[in-house]
């Protein structure tokens, strides 16, 4: 028995609405098929960073990049466990990329190809839709600085004295300036870690200072009682400058009464 026309007619229909739909779900595809090369397109810089002591990846490093020519503004992106980032950089140019670590003991920032001044650093060109990889650092370990804190009089260990080292006049060293303290131990010895090599200007690099909350002057290495007077210590990656140590004079005290000039009476809380 032939089907009716009404029937052919709805089968008619139902094809129809299905090529409809193919034809549809093949247009998406093509502009999908489009779409994820132009994601892909952006340019970017990538690499991994680890740390030069141990050689093992770096997680939650910070990358960061600013441009010489072109690109479309600074930007960063942080390391995953496996050290790698991808940094997108938004529009072709040349860029200085820095590694930021707040590591312990690791020198906190480092320009491309291991330098520590930007002025030194290797600029990165990436061109329109490149991706350049294989920017890698190997964050390597900071200078220290280690010395004993004592009091002038007694010749005893003072703890609890904050030992800082500074690198000052950083505008004219080129290197970033950062100030880098470590407590004084029940022997008085203190360790100060991740200081970024570098003379500084004039020759000399770092300062020590030492301050307490007790009733100690505060003084720089080398006896001196006045910033940027006392000697400053050259630092190298990796290596100890042993030795700095001072000792500290007690502060005198001034005291007395303060009273009501007109009633002669004790006047609480006057500063």
């Amino acid at each position: 028995m032939r089907p009716s026309r009404r029937v052919r007619s709805d089968r008619a229909v139902r094809g129809r609405r299905a090529s409809a739909a193919l034809v549809l779900a093949l247009a998406q595809l093509a502009l999908l098929a489009f779409a994820e090369p132009a994601l892909a397109a952006s340019p970017q810089i990538t690499g991994t960073v680890t740390s030069a002591v141990t050689k093992a990846p770096l997680v939650g490093v910070e990358v960061c990049e600013y441009q010489i020519e072109g690109g479309a503004g600074s930007a960063c992106a942080q390391t995953d466990t496996e050290g790698d980032y991808v940094l997108a950089v938004g529009r072709s140019g040349t860029f200085i990329v820095h590694f930021d670590t707040t590591v312990e003991g690791l020198i906190p920032q480092t320009f491309y190809k291991g330098v520590f001044v930007n002025g030194e650093a290797t600029p990165v060109k990436v061109g329109e839709g490149a991706t350049v990889s294989g920017i890698d650092a190997a964050i390597e370990e900071g200078g220290r600085i280690t010395g004993r804190v004592l009091s002038s009089s007694t010749k005893a260990p003072i703890v609890g004295i904050e030992a800082c080292a500074e690198l000052p006049d950083s505008d004219q060293s080129w290197v970033e300036s950062h100030r880098t303290c470590a407590p004084t131990n029940a022997g008085g010895e203190y360790e100060i870690q991740g200081l970024t090599p570098g003379e500084g200007v004039p020759e000399g690099g770092y300062e020590v200072e030492f301050t307490s909350a007790l009733d100690y002057i505060r003084q720089f290495y080398d006896s001196k009682l006045e910033r940027y007077s006392g000697t400053r210590i050259p630092i190298h990656a990796g290596k100890t400058v042993p030795g700095i140590d001072a000792e500290l004079e007690e502060g005198g005290e001034i005291s007395g009464r303060v009273t009501s000039q007109v009633k002669g009476e004790p006047v609480a809380g006057a500063e």
